[in-house]
């Protein structure tokens, strides 16, 4: 028999989420030779053996080894000329041509390492930034596409032996992960005062915010996209302390619960809602309450239902369970202004309303909000578009580089290459000079990193601009 040698070519969501590791190991197990990369159009695949199954016997493997996170929008197998070589490997991704591929959206902390962040026995207990190959940040700290550690603000922080030995394991979960790092190389958390000044670090830092959220003080926490804003929940003086700083007298504050047992305390849920609640996505879900909730009145003032959320990260998890309450999660930002997402910003801007601030080094380079969803008749129904559900692939076409500025109010900026469009996260209203400046650079970044005609070329190069023309509106 001779060898049968197959190109694959898989696009959609296929980068950032496990793909190549999943298909170096589906190899692996079947003593096929080969290899898999990222590249513009999305993940390419080529594969050598003599027991080569058929084109549709082998697109069914495919598919069935990906993992859950992972959506193929299209799939093809061709002949390929040759390949030389008796193993398989992972390569360098390829950053020519077009972009096709989807962008990665960022990932809550899977049940996996959630139980490593929770375990006392394991190097990660209570570390922070604990992700794996298929949960993580991955659009707020990515640079430019393909997803490689690389493009990403997780560049900087170079493995330790123990990180390296588990990236290169085809049989770890963090194998190929390009999130991978742990308390000896990974980033670090630190608290400080309203005047800058260090109170702690590491899980030091963690305990002295869960420790202020206790005595009913306003915490500032630097999550996935951004700072949020942390308050004791079932404490009246708190939410009422809260609401005056932030200058929001009577919107809804959502809610951080531990597990979805601590949900159902708080609100009727129903399977959808649940779901919603337990997805790699992790939005906030809007849900009904319960009457006689532990939760403050002033969460929801006059409202029957309450917006709750699960920890988006082992960090949200540790304050959760060092403080044994339901906590106030919100944007951190003065209501109307943008969400704050620097250290410096953060410590300048918030300043007025948070007591102590919990800081991390990990950059962020897309600041995104929590996403909202509500769920009516049985379907989930985005209220917010933002972290976990932006960039939002749309299944549109274009034969030329687009931006769609998105309206004066709950503004967006939407884009299409040409390959592909995507809706960019939630910015809000435009009607502060901030607020217009983040939306500003929402557009240059958006430009620079995906919308080049030929990708890796640096320049915004969009050949047509569609906004309202509305003579008042700023996008205008």
């Amino acid at each position: 028999m001779h060898d049968r040698v197959v190109r694959v070519l898989l696009s959609g969501s296929v980068q950032g989420c496990g793909v190549r590791p999943a298909l170096a190991r589906l190899a692996d197990r079947h003593r096929w030779s080969g290899s898999v990369k990222n590249i513009a159009a999305g993940v390419e695949l080529i594969l050598k053996s003599e027991a080569l199954p058929d084109d549709n016997s082998l697109t069914v493997l495919i598919r069935d080894s990906l993992p859950p996170v992972a959506r193929i929008s299209e799939l093809t197998v061709s002949s390929h000329p040759r390949f030389e070589g008796a193993s398989f490997n992972i390569l360098e991704s390829d950053t020519a041509g077009l972009l096709a591929s989807h962008i990665p959206r960022d990932v809550a902390i899977c049940d996996e390492c959630l139980a490593e962040s929770r375990d006392l026995t394991n190097p990660r207990f209570a570390y922070p930034f604990t992700s794996c190959a298929y949960c993580g940040p991955r659009y707020s700290v990515l640079h430019s596409m393909p997803f490689d550690r690389n493009r990403t603000t997780m560049g900087v922080f170079a493995l330790c032996g123990e990180c390296r030995d588990e990236y290169l394991d085809p049989s770890n979960r963090r194998f190929h992960a390009q999130t991978i790092c742990c308390p000896t190389c990974g980033p670090q958390v630190w608290t400080t005062n309203g005047t800058g000044n260090c109170v702690a670090e590491k899980d030091a830092a963690v305990q002295s915010a869960a420790g202020a959220l206790l005595d009913g003080n306003i915490v500032a926490v630097r999550g996935v996209g951004g700072y949020q804003l942390l308050a004791d929940a079932t404490s009246s003086s708190a939410v009422a302390e809260l609401r005056w700083r932030k200058r929001r007298p009577a919107k809804p504050f959502a809610v951080l619960c531990r597990t979805l047992d601590e949900a159902h305390v708080l609100a009727h849920l129903n399977a959808v809602e649940i779901r919603q609640l337990s997805s790699p996505q992790n939005p906030i879900v809007l849900v009904r309450q319960r009457l006689r909730s532990p939760l403050a009145p002033a969460v929801n003032p006059g409202l029957g239902d309450i917006g709750l959320l699960l920890p988006t990260t082992a960090l949200h998890d540790r304050l959760s369970e060092l403080t044994g309450r339901s906590l106030i999660c919100t944007s951190g930002n003065v209501d109307g202004e943008p969400l704050a997402s620097g250290v410096d910003d953060a410590q300048q801007r918030l300043r007025g309303i948070a007591d102590l601030f919990l800081h991390h080094n990990r950059d962020i380079t897309h600041p995104i909000d929590d996403s909202v969803v509500r769920v009516i008749a049985n379907r989930p129904v985005t209220i917010r578009c933002a972290r976990g559900l932006a960039p939002l692939p749309l299944s549109l076409t274009s034969q030329s580089t687009t931006m769609a500025l998105g309206g004066h109010q709950k503004s967006a900026v939407a884009v299409s290459n040409s390959g592909q469009a995507w809706l960019g996260a939630h910015v809000g209203d435009l009607d502060t000079i901030s607020a217009q400046e983040q939306w500003c650079e929402r557009v240059r970044s958006q430009g620079k990193s995906f919308l080049s005609h030929e990708h890796g070329n640096q320049n915004l190069c969009a050949d047509q601009i569609i906004h309202d023309p509305h003579p008042t509106y700023f996008p205008t």
